[in-house]
């Protein structure tokens, strides 16, 4: 009996620490459990987050990348349409001045007077041109032209062309004795075209070259400048400043025209 029980001392001792032993070993397990969890779970959020920033990154870089070619083709879109714009409105702007041109007349040759009548002046030199009736006409002095050349602005081009021709027919014998002012005065009148800015830019520089040698006369019919180089009959006009200098400089073959010189000071 005393051995059984001795027995079950043993045996209950050695239950109780297998299951102590066991409950430590559990419990140290268990922590080393966690405390790998817990690195996993640390690495495998650090990754998640770097993927993820590095995403964003990324899909943020794309995305400047794609608003910042969409800016500049909508930058370069609104400067070449803004550059038609602007070529448009300069021809449209040509186009007007010269309508406008296209009615204008201008008289050289009358002196300017600071108590002038410039309708006075109309009317005694469209009378003498056979109107009974002045054509309706806008009638006023260049402020900036050396000559104060008077400017008549008529509302139609017809009727510019009318008054011009009726010039034309009477060109020698228009002076400035036609006013009472001026009776004992036999200085011509003349009238001519209004010049657009190109004719303009020609008529300088054929003035210029007229006096290297290079032009012999100069005509303005009906608003173009008309150009002989010969100094016969043969007439030649230009629609630019550009085509002008290179007739002339094909007719100096040699290169000794003085064109080039001439309308770079224009």
């Amino acid at each position: 009996m005393e051995l059984e029980k001795k027995f079950d001392i043993l045996s209950a001792t050695l239950n109780k620490t297998i299951e102590n032993s066991l409950a430590l070993g559990l419990k140290s397990f268990e922590s080393q459990l966690d405390v790998l969890l817990t690195q996993k779970m640390d690495a495998l959020d650090k990754r998640l987050e770097e993927s993820f920033s590095k995403k964003m990154n990324s899909l943020k870089a794309e995305m400047n990348k794609t608003c910042n070619e969409g800016f500049a083709s909508c930058r370069r879109k609104y400067e070449r349409n803004n550059a038609k714009v602007a070529e448009i409105e300069k021809k449209i702007d040509k186009i007007s001045d010269n309508a406008r041109r296209a009615c204008k007349l201008t008289v050289n040759g009358i002196p300017f007077k600071q108590d002038e009548d410039l309708k006075k002046i109309f009317s005694i030199l469209s009378s003498h041109l056979g109107y009974s009736n002045p054509p309706e006409a806008s009638i006023y002095r260049f402020k900036t032209n050396d000559r104060r050349s008077i400017c008549m602005q008529f509302s139609t081009e017809f009727h510019k062309n009318e008054y011009l021709y009726r010039y034309l027919k009477k060109a020698i014998g228009l002076t400035l004795q036609i006013f009472p002012e001026y009776a004992s005065n036999n200085t011509r009148i003349f009238i001519q075209s209004d010049l657009t800015s190109q004719q303009y830019k020609i008529n300088k520089a054929a003035i210029k070259l007229k006096k290297t040698g290079e032009v012999k006369l100069i005509r303005i019919i009906e608003g173009s400048v008309m150009i002989s180089f010969d100094g016969d009959s043969k007439f030649y006009s230009y629609d630019s400043i550009a085509d002008f200098e290179d007739e002339v400089i094909k007719r100096n073959p040699n290169g000794n025209s003085k064109a080039s010189n001439a309308i770079e000071k224009i």
